[in-house]
Formats: C-alpha cells, structure tokens, sequence
C-alpha cells in the first residue's frame, strides 16, 4: 500500500492513514523500507479526524490503513467520497481466512476496484483485481 501511495505522489499529494500503527516506529521502517518518502502521514483514529485533515483540499489521494481498524461503515465510505469529490480513496480491508471481506458485503460493490494481495509462497504474492475497469492477476516473486 505504501508502494503505491508513493507511486501515486507522481500524481498529487498523498495523505496515508496509518490507522492501526499510528505513527509508530513501525511504520516509519515500513516508510524506508518501502522508500515512501512522499507520502504525508496523517494520524486518524475515528472518521471524523480523516474528515478534518482532508478538509484543507490538499489532497489527491487518501489511503486509509484501515478502514477496518476504524470502523468505518460502506455507508460512511459512501459519505465520505460524496463529502470530498475530488479525492481517489484506496482503502484497507480486513479479511477474514476464507478470503472474504470481514465486515459488510456491500464493499464489493461499492468500490471501483478491488486489489487481493495474498501471500502464496516465502517470496511470493499473488495480486488479483476485479472490478468495474476488467480484471487480471499477477505474481510477483521478490
């Protein structure tokens, strides 16, 4: 995710909520070790804190890591990309170990796009995406 916040830099600035890890220790390594220096850490623990740091309309782009870990609702999602128009969102979703979302179905369908990363082998990720734009998957060994 990380990775491609920083990609999306090319594009416009790009607030990551760092939802579950805050902005720890932890998500600094993540930040160097994925050389995602262009993001800008946003800290959000509730909806309403991600409401206030987009307000300024700095932001192109928010990625929030999770919607999960903040309990954001479809239909708070729904309201949250009628509220910033002009914002891309790529949010974060638990999954449970059948591979499905946990939580409310309605994501599947309220989304453009949805990425499944899953980890198939020691240096292997699979990355599959379905949504309104077509579909593919890919492996990348690493």
């Amino acid at each position: 995710a990380m990775r491609l916040a920083q990609y999306l830099t090319r594009y416009g600035d790009v607030a990551y909520f760092a939802v579950e890890e805050g902005l720890s220790g932890t998500t600094q390594q993540k930040i160097k070790a994925t050389e995602a220096d262009d993001i800008i850490l946003e800290q959000a623990g509730k909806t309403e804190e991600v409401i206030e740091a987009l307000e300024n309309g700095r932001y192109s782009f928010a990625v929030i890591d999770s919607v999960s870990a903040l309990n954001m609702s479809a239909e708070g999602f729904e309201e949250l990309i009628a509220k910033f128009p002009k914002v891309s969102f790529l949010v974060i979703l638990h999954t449970t170990k059948s591979n499905d979302f946990a939580g409310e179905k309605r994501w599947k369908h309220d989304v453009q796009m949805i990425l499944e990363v899953t980890k198939t082998g020691e240096r292997t990720t699979k990355i599959q995406c379905t949504g309104r734009f077509g579909g593919g998957e890919k492996v990348v060994n690493y």
